[in-house]
C-alpha cells in the first residue's frame, strides 16, 4: 500500500505541477492572447458595409408598398363601413374627407372619416352623428378625389375637429338608406390612393405604379380596388 501510495502521488504531480511563472499550455498551442489583426478587423467592416448598402433600397421598397397598402385598405374599409351604416340606420351615410379649401395640404389629402345623417331618437345636438373619428393615412400616403367623384356637403354640425379647426363642409361620396351611391346613376366612383406629394389641390405621384384606384359601382355600393 505504502508504495502504491507513493505511485499515485507521482502521477498526480506529474500532471498538476506547474513551475511557478511558467504560463499554461492553451489548447491547440495557440496564446490565449491572439485577436484579430487590424487588417481582418477592416475587412470584416467593409463587408457588412456592402451588405447594408444592398439592402437599404429592398427594405425601402417594403416599407413604401407597406405604406400604400395599408392606406388603400383603410379607405375601403372607411367606405364599406359607410355602406353598410347607412343600410343599418336607413339614412344617407358619407364616407368623407376635408374640403377642397383646407388649409393644411396633408390633411386635406389624407383625412378620412364617416358620419351618417341624424335621425329620431338619436341623443346628439349636431345636425350629423360622427361614426369615427378623423382617420389619417399612412404618412406619405394621399388620397386623390376628382370633383365628379364626391358630393360637397354643407352646413355640417357635429363632426370632430381637424387639425384644431371646426369642419362645416365635406367632399364625401354619399349613401342611401340601400346602400347605394347617391345619385345612383352614371359612371362608377373613382379614387386613387398612394404615395404621393401634394400641393394647391394638386397630386404628384411618386414614381410607377405609385398609386391603386379605388372603384365604387354605383347601383351596388360595392367597392374594390386596383392597379392601374
Amino acid at each position: 500500500m505504502p508504495v502504491l501510495r507513493h505511485a499515485s502521488l507521482c502521477r498526480f504531480g506529474a500532471l498538476g505541477a506547474q513551475t511557478p511563472g511558467q504560463p499554461s499550455a492553451s489548447p491547440r498551442g495557440r496564446s490565449p492572447l491572439a485577436a484579430f489583426s487590424l487588417i481582418e478587423l477592416l475587412v470584416v467592416v467593409a463587408i457588412i458595409a456592402a451588405l447594408m448598402a444592398l439592402l437599404v433600397p429592398s427594405i425601402k421598397g417594403l416599407v413604401g408598398v407597406s405604406g400604400k397598402r395599408g392606406g388603400v385598405d383603410l379607405v375601403l374599409n372607411i367606405i364599406e363601413q359607410a355602406r353598410l351604416a347607412a343600410i343599418e340606420n336607413g339614412v344617407a351615410a358619407y364616407a368623407a374627407f376635408p374640403p377642397a379649401t383646407f388649409g393644411d395640404d396633408s390633411l386635406r389629402a389624407g383625412s378620412v372619416m364617416v358620419f351618417r345623417d341624424k335621425k329620431d331618437g338619436d341623443p346628439v345636438a349636431g345636425s350629423h352623428v360622427a361614426l369615427t373619428k378623423w382617420l389619417r393615412l399612412p404618412a406619405g400616403v394621399v388620397l386623390d378625389i376628382p370633383a365628379t367623384s364626391s358630393t360637397t356637403v354643407s352646413n355640417i354640425s357635429g363632426l370632430p375637429k381637424l387639425g384644431g379647426s371646426e369642419i362645416t363642409d365635406v367632399r364625401a361620396v354619399k349613401f342611401d338608406r340601400f346602400g347605394r351611391v347617391a345619385p345612383s346613376s352614371g359612371d362608377p366612383v373613382t379614387l386613387k390612393v398612394g404615395e404621393g406629394l401634394t400641393g394647391a389641390g394638386v397630386v404628384v405621384w411618386q414614381g410607377t405604379n405609385a398609386f391603386e384606384n379605388i372603384t365604387i359601382q354605383r347601383l351596388t355600393g360595392r367597392v374594390s380596388a386596383s392597379s392601374p
